[in-house]
């Protein structure tokens, strides 16, 4: 993504966030490398699914608490992925593993960023692009 150097994260509110963010992105950072294994033994196992799920679901929520909405948008998203694996909808699970590093990935470039709108700004087309793909 971008070369920025990462700011704090300018409010209280914003640092109470990102903390709690942080532990939800490395939920999901585990969960995804999980997946993968699963994925590679032949199956998306159906507790690290719903860990997932539930990762994101708690990041969407926090982040709506918080009023940050590209990350609400990107963990709704998400979530809407992992509710498809859960429930057998999701035709390509490796695909959707895919989405689901990509968001990774974006939620920890906005992370450190949340002082910085311009940095925002700048992961606002990729994270959109991505909203639109999955």
């Amino acid at each position: 993504m971008s070369g920025r150097r990462a700011r704090t994260p300018a409010t209280k509110s914003q640092q109470e966030f990102v903390s709690e963010a942080e532990e939800l992105l490395e939920q999901l950072r585990s969960g995804l490398a999980d997946l993968r294994d699963g994925l590679a033994a032949g199956a998306a196992p159906a507790p690290v699914v719903n860990d997932l799920f539930r990762a994101a679901h708690t990041l969407k929520s926090v982040a709506g608490l918080f009023e940050i909405d590209p990350i609400r948008e990107l963990a709704h998203q998400l979530e809407e992925v992992l509710d498809g694996l859960r429930m057998g909808r999701v035709p390509d699970a490796a695909a959707a593993a895919q989405c689901i590093a990509e968001a990774v990935a974006i939620f920890a470039e906005l992370l450190p960023r949340l002082g910085d709108p311009a940095a925002i700004a700048e992961l606002e087309a990729p994270t959109r692009a991505l909203c639109q793909r999955i």
